[in-house]
């Protein structure tokens, strides 16, 4: 599992968009499921959105 990190950019699967990574939020959390990590991302009209990592990992692929 790559966790994304500042400034990638990774492309969602069935549309190929393109977004890069504003942060990762939670990743110090201590309890567990209380605060699961989160991408903060951004699209290519400066829209910015989050996501959990779980849920990124299905659905994004890091961009070449």
């Amino acid at each position: 599992m790559e966790i994304p990190v500042k400034g990638g950019v990774w492309a969602h699967d069935k549309t190929g968009d393109k977004y890069t990574i504003i942060m990762i939020g939670n990743r110090t959390a201590t309890k567990k499921g209380w605060s699961p990590i989160t991408v903060c991302y951004v699209d290519s009209r400066g829209a910015e959105w989050t996501r959990p990592l779980s849920e990124w990992l299905e659905r994004y692929t890091k961009a070449k």
